[in-house]
């Protein structure tokens, strides 16, 4: 072996090396690289036919650390084989590895689609970001996702096709079967009543009508309070397996980053609107047409309407060919306080069905993950303090441990979406998992709550999950008056299930806040009744402390209501809590959208975002 060192900044192509084993001293197949600190190496070189580098070092230093980086203009992949690893050399000054639009550390532009950047791990190799501050910016796509369906029933009017009456809609052609899961989307507005996050089932069919229910029966059919407008579009789910064609409604025939080229057209189908089924399936693109997708293999199983499609290939890509299932692909786990910006692809790309290999992201602090994180075992795991604002999908664990994540991208087609780590999110999708939240062994008891604001992008869809069970979006059961509600579902008597928000005025004000609760049954012990608290942190009653005020709802079926109140003084921050504690049932809760004064002036929203401690 020989150790290729850098001799002066330049392009990895360039007469910049000694030591090696290649012409002029230049890295062979096989050699060590050295990136000495003060030098910028521009990685321009296709190494993908060679077995690999030996260890990658990029130096650090003081005021100039050395760099590897790839930019717009040229495209480079870097190879390293098995047992060795790309890794920095000092501690607080480390060396630095980028991908952008111009090679300039700290700019945060992309790099060109047309340009790829490629990190390519053999084996047991890996990312060692010990002593490394990583930034890698590739282009993303506009659609990240397109959304599969079998048929496509139209109603062109809905001003005179849908009877808010009746609850009867119109189409211009025979709607499926009774029974048939379909969901809706409008050129327009939806009637109300109708969501297009919902998915709903086809009854009482005649001719070119049906009506619409929330369960496949006729007791939960929708009632329809008011026509909408524009032209109504009713999916029916992909069933045909003996096909590789997927009808989609996204046209990406001009979304740059969807290609059909080998190496960059992994995609991930996922069931995303089945009940708790993981079911996905890891394949590549063939075709690519205005209105379908042409798969690698016939789809594997039915699909729910609007299954979607995860395009999670990059033209920025660190790819791992592990085969250990601890095996990690970027490690920062002696880096705590290291953060690392990942707009970028992030694969195993050995594991096949729902087979997954190694981490994708492992451990530290802080990283921005807006790219994409596949085919692991665990996609992101541990650390904390993550933003994630992109696509995590086809992974056993989507997001495992660690705390104060802040997720508002997509965890889906995952056998765990997150399990036991801490969030906080808003547009969060959770869907085509097992589950989307998971705790084991609950050791951090009434502190382990978890957040998601906006789920999927929909308006006033607030969701929780706790050690006691989790919180989810209601519209069948809920205040009169009122359009929808939050459902508690208990699961363990021991933990509370909490869902809570800040406080977010900063000056001092009476607060009044009207709140309503409902239970499931009779027969409850205090304990297992809704309570409503406004609660300082710093006396936290389910930490021992006392609430600055309570209601605790009465041993009651029907919808209650009343008022907390507090007279603020200073600028601590408070939360506005709802909880209770059951090993099974369920619970509904509603609080009244509110504005707070100052003094004798106007007033401005209070309620924020939760508090994740």
């Amino acid at each position: 072996m020989a150790t290729a060192t850098s001799t002066g900044s330049g392009s990895w192509s360039g007469a910049i090396w000694s030591g090696g084993s290649g012409s002029g001293g230049a890295p062979a197949d096989g050699d060590a690289v050295v990136i000495a600190a003060g030098h910028s190496v521009l990685m321009d070189a296709d190494l993908s036919a060679w077995t690999g580098l030996q260890t990658v070092t990029i130096q650090g230093d003081d005021s100039t650390p050395g760099m590897l980086y790839f930019k717009a203009g040229t495209s480079g992949h870097l190879k390293i084989r098995t047992g060795y690893n790309l890794v920095g050399d000092s501690g607080a000054n480390k060396g630095r590895l980028l991908a952008n639009s111009d090679g300039v550390w700290g700019n945060t532009g992309a790099l060109a689609y047309a340009n790829k950047a490629v990190i390519d791990l053999q084996g047991t190799a890996k990312i060692d970001a010990q002593y490394l501050d990583i930034a890698l910016y590739g282009t993303e796509p506009t659609n990240k996702y397109v959304e599969v369906y079998g048929t496509a029933y139209t109603c062109t009017d809905q001003t005179t096709d849908v009877n808010a009456s009746t609850d009867v809609i119109t189409f211009t052609s025979a709607p499926p079967t009774a029974g048939t899961a379909v969901m809706v989307r409008s050129s327009g507005t939806l009637p109300g009543g109708l969501s297009g996050d919902a998915v709903y089932y086809t009854r009482t069919v005649s001719g070119n009508t049906c009506k619409l229910a929330l369960q496949n029966n006729d007791t939960t059919i929708v009632d329809i309070t008011s026509t909408g407008s524009g032209t109504l579009t009713m999916y029916s789910g992909h069933t045909n397996t003996s096909t590789a064609t997927v009808n989609v409604i996204q046209d990406v025939t001009s979304d740059t980053p969807w290609v059909t080229t080998d190496g960059i057209d992994r995609v991930v189908l996922v069931d995303e609107n089945a009940p708790d089924n993981y079911d996905l399936q890891r394949v590549q693109l063939t075709t690519i047409n205005a209105g379908s997708l042409v798969l690698s293999a016939n789809v594997d199983s039915g699909q729910y309407p609007l299954a979607r499609v995860y395009l999670v290939s990059r033209n920025v890509s660190i790819r791992s060919a592990g085969t250990t299932s601890s095996q990690p692909i970027v490690d920062y786990v002696n880096a705590l306080t290291s953060s690392g910006v990942f707009q970028c692809e992030i694969i195993n790309t050995r594991g096949t069905g729902t087979t997954f290999y190694g981490y994708g992201v492992n451990s530290g602090s802080g990283h921005t993950i807006s790219g994409t994180v596949s085919g692991c075992l665990y996609g992101v795991n541990s650390g904390s303090g993550h933003t994630i604002s992109g696509t995590v999908s086809g992974c056993t664990y989507g997001v495992n441990s660690g705390s104060g994540h802040t997720i508002s991208g997509t965890v889906s087609g995952c056998f765990y979406g997150v399990y036991h780590a801490g969030f906080d999110g808003y547009n969060m999708t959770f869907s085509g998992n097992t589950a989307d939240v998971v705790y084991s062994g609950r050791e951090n008891g009434p502190l382990l709550r978890d957040r998601s604001f906006r789920h999927a992008g929909t308006a006033n869809d607030t969701r929780a999950w706790s050690a006691g069970g989790s919180m989810t979006h209601e519209t069948s059961e809920k205040p009169s008056g009122k359009t929808y509600s939050h459902k508690f579902t208990y699961v363990d008597a021991a933990y509370w299930n909490v869902m809570e928000w800040e406080i977010t005025r900063v000056e001092a004000l009476s607060l009044s806040i009207t709140v309503h609760a409902k239970h499931d049954g009779t027969g409850l012990a205090e304990a297992e009744r809704i309570h409503w608290q406004i609660v300082d942190p710093e006396d936290d009653p389910l930490l021992g402390g006392t609430a600055l005020d309570e209601w605790i709802a009465a041993d009651s079926a029907s919808w209650q209501s009343d008022t907390v109140s507090y007279e603020r003084t200073d600028d601590r921050p408070l939360l506005l809590r709802v909880c209770a504690k059951r090993g099974s049932g369920n619970a509904y809760a509603y609080v009244e959208p509110i504005a707070a004064g100052v003094g004798g002036g106007g007033g401005g929203h209070i309620l924020g975002r939760s508090l994740v401690r």
